[in-house]
């Protein structure tokens, strides 16, 4: 059973006006192993003793609604508490700043943007520790793209490149704008292709003898290659399809994924291609397929003298292999 209950934050926490926070709840067991998470437990209730200056969501993440000090408290299912004392002070205005990768997107990518608001450690706030002061907005911030046609940008910091050309990204937060950061979108074209395994693979017949192969693609712009960026679903030539087949791309491999599968023994070649581009440089796979064989018979049952091999049944009683 729960023997106690603490609010992982601490005993006293500042924050500043308008602020949200998680808070978490540990608990410590009896036999004294812990702590535990009991955040979201079944059982757990987190309560404020002034939702007017703080209030607390069953989840426990509070919100800062005016200055002032008031208490939080977090209750196991068998009501152990732990208590946090919570003080709003206002901070004013934050300073905001976005990250995020500057290097070129491709069409059809998508990038993700974060937003850290920062608040300064002056006036009311000058006793706040360094992490009191600082918070991630991405979700809460607006964002924009001067280009909406080229880059779109929504609620979440997730950008989608659409079409080439230049947009100027940026966050507001409580009527504060972010720094800029361009995003330049460029198109590509597949260079390369590559699948493995490769030269030779070899497998038995049937589903059991399948393998995977792994597809991986270099786009380029002209001037920059990418490796990060999913495959197009490959086109498959095979010297015998009697011998093998492939069949994908795998549901939720994002084209990276095929499965190779031998029908009947034998030795064939396979191809994959895509608008002129050929899997390892032209150089096609060899598949051998051998006959599945049984390796070895296994006789259960659950009559047997314990610690022999010997099994024990009534005359006349059939045996099944």
């Amino acid at each position: 059973a729960i023997s106690k209950v603490v609010v992982r934050e601490g005993t006293t926490l500042n924050i500043p006006l308008g602020e949200s926070r998680q808070l978490h709840g540990d608990a410590t067991l009896t036999d004294g192993t812990g702590p535990f998470d009991i955040t979201t437990a079944n059982g757990t209730k987190w309560n404020s003793q002034g939702v007017g200056t703080v209030s607390v969501s069953a989840t426990g993440v509070i919100t800062a609604n005016a200055a002032g000090q008031t208490t939080i408290v977090v209750t196991s299912e068998n009501n152990k508490k732990g208590y946090l004392t919570v003080v709003v002070s206002d901070c004013g205005k934050p300073a905001v700043a976005i990250s995020g990768s500057t290097t070129n997107l491709p069409k059809g990518q998508m990038r993700y943007y974060s937003a850290i608001a920062t608040y300064a450690k002056t006036g009311a706030c000058a006793n706040f520790a360094d992490s009191e002061l600082q918070y991630v907005v991405t979700l809460v911030a607006s964002w924009n793209s001067t280009k909406p046609a080229i880059a779109a940008i929504d609620g979440t910091g997730k950008a989608s490149a659409l079409a080439a050309g230049t947009s100027n990204i940026s966050a507001t937060y409580k009527g504060v704008k972010s720094n800029v950061l361009v995003l330049k979108v460029v198109v590509v074209t597949l260079k390369s292709l590559s699948v493995t395994p490769a030269p030779t693979i070899d497998i038995a017949m049937g589903a059991n003898g399948a393998v995977f192969l792994t597809v991986s693609a270099v786009w380029t712009d002209g001037a920059n290659d990418y490796t990060d960026i999913d495959p197009p679903v490959l086109n498959w030539t095979i010297g015998h399809s009697t011998i093998a087949s492939i069949s994908g791309p795998v549901a939720g491999s994002n084209n990276r994924k095929y499965v190779l599968t031998g029908l009947k023994a034998g030795s064939t070649i396979f191809d994959g291609f895509k608008s002129g581009v050929f899997m390892n440089g032209k150089t096609s796979t060899t598949v051998n397929v051998s006959a599945a064989c049984i390796t070895g018979i296994a006789i259960t049952s659950p009559a047997h003298a314990a610690g022999t091999n010997m099994l024990y049944l009534p005359p006349g009683a059939p045996i099944v292999v």
